[in-house]
């Protein structure tokens, strides 16, 4: 099946606040904050290219050709939390919301998944390009207080990787590009991330 699948939201925090890093870089200035921020996104985002899917909660929107034969969509880079909207382009070029009531979302399974309804059928859709969106939230749920901590129950093993990502950054700035990871990281790195990786066949 052909699909795509892009950020809808940008994540309101980082899972390694300055603060954070700032300490784990010993730095008691604020000369570099500008650079160190950028450098725990650029982290980040590596991390999260690395495992397969996103850390802290944001939304995803998932771009499909045709639906699938059986019951089931797995919802890439996802840590699901839930399933916000599924639409679709009809037979007559019309976009379509289906009905919630037609599926589930599976926030237990490794990867998160639709769930079509047995007792529903597959809305009939358009033969083009990306004529499916689903739009989801994915990442570690934040932990239900009010203001609510989206990073909190972020893994600590995730944490620990992206600070000795950012540090591998910040020591090497000559030979790294903010947004790519250029030099070679600790194998420290990739034994946190280990249990976490998910490996995508597409």
């Amino acid at each position: 099946m052909s699909w795509s699948v892009s950020e809808v939201t940008q994540p309101s925090v980082e899972p390694v606040s300055l603060a954070e890093a700032k300490s784990h870089l010993r730095v008691d200035h604020d000369d570099e904050d500008t650079l160190i921020q950028a450098q725990i996104i650029a982290a980040r985002e590596w991390v999260e290219d690395y495992i397969g899917y996103v850390t802290v909660q944001r939304q995803l929107r998932l771009t499909l050709d045709y639906l699938p034969a059986g019951d089931t969509i797995t919802l890439p880079r996802s840590k699901l939390i839930s399933i916000d909207s599924v639409e679709y382009v009809d037979r007559d070029g019309v976009t379509q919301t289906w009905d919630a009531s037609n599926y589930s979302a599976d926030t237990y399974a490794e990867e998160g998944r639709l769930i079509r309804d047995p007792d529903s059928d597959w809305p009939n859709v358009r033969a083009q390009r990306q004529a499916v969106i689903i739009t989801y939230t994915a990442g570690w749920p934040d932990d239900g207080a009010s203001p609510p901590d989206y990073a909190a129950n972020v893994p600590e093993s995730i944490k620990a990787a992206i600070k000795l990502t950012l540090g591998n950054l910040y020591e090497n700035r000559e030979s790294v590009i903010v947004g790519t990871i250029a030099t070679e990281l600790p194998l420290a790195v990739k034994s946190l991330l280990a249990a976490h990786r998910r490996i995508y066949i597409r």
